[in-house]
């Protein structure tokens, strides 16, 4: 039997309360209102994948292992899959191989938020045809930087490089890609590479 889909509002509010590093009580809360989310975040942390030891039955407890780049990370995997624990999502796979794909080539090792901000901006970059809203009407509830609002909306700014790159990939646009590489200082055989194991990524984590 399929559970309910979370709602599209909870999970927003409990994403921008994880982005401002809001007290775990406050998170726990936000959580609790929504059964289906409190759910899956259980599911998932006991899940044999990630392999603790002992049954974690605490939402607080759950939190406090996945920590705020862990939980952040594992909403916006929900909120454009619907469940992460399946793959009936072709768009969601999408989008989140956009995501792994733009934080793998993008971070920094002296920025985590860097890879964490890609990410982001590749796994949003197709929620307007996931969840039907344009999309400036959704970015409009969520907490996030300027400069991912710029590549998500225009494709401009610093990330928007990064996602007209992952874009022309999709479609083949060889010339494009070549340009973009060059640009962001990065060669064909790396680019292909990252690809490779940011699919084997999308695919584990939509399949559990």
């Amino acid at each position: 039997m399929q559970t309910a889909s979370p709602s599209y509002a909870n999970i927003i509010k409990v994403l921008n309360l994880v982005r401002s590093e809001a007290d775990i009580g406050e998170i726990e809360d936000a959580i609790k209102v929504d059964p289906v989310i409190a759910y899956r975040l259980l599911t998932k942390i006991n899940s044999a994948g990630l392999g603790f030891p002992r049954q974690v039955s605490s939402i607080r407890q759950a939190i406090t292992i996945f920590g705020y780049h862990g939980l952040y990370r594992w909403l916006a995997v929900l909120l454009v899959t619907g469940d992460p624990q399946n793959g009936k999502s072709i768009i969601g796979r999408m989008a989140i191989l956009r995501g792994r794909l733009l934080e793998q080539i993008g971070k920094t090792p002296d920025d985590s938020k860097r890879g964490d901000d890609l990410f982001v901006v590749g796994s949003f970059s197709l929620l307007d045809n996931i969840l039907g809203e344009p999309l400036e009407k959704l970015l409009n509830e969520l907490s996030i930087s300027y400069m991912m609002r710029q590549a998500l909306l225009s494709r401009d700014g610093p990330y928007g490089l990064y996602l007209s790159l992952v874009e022309a990939l999709e479609l083949g646009d060889d010339a494009q890609v070549d340009n973009f590489c060059s640009m962001l200082e990065l060669s064909r055989d790396q680019l292909t590479e990252v690809h490779a194991a940011a699919t084997e990524w999308a695919d584990r984590m939509i399949t559990g």
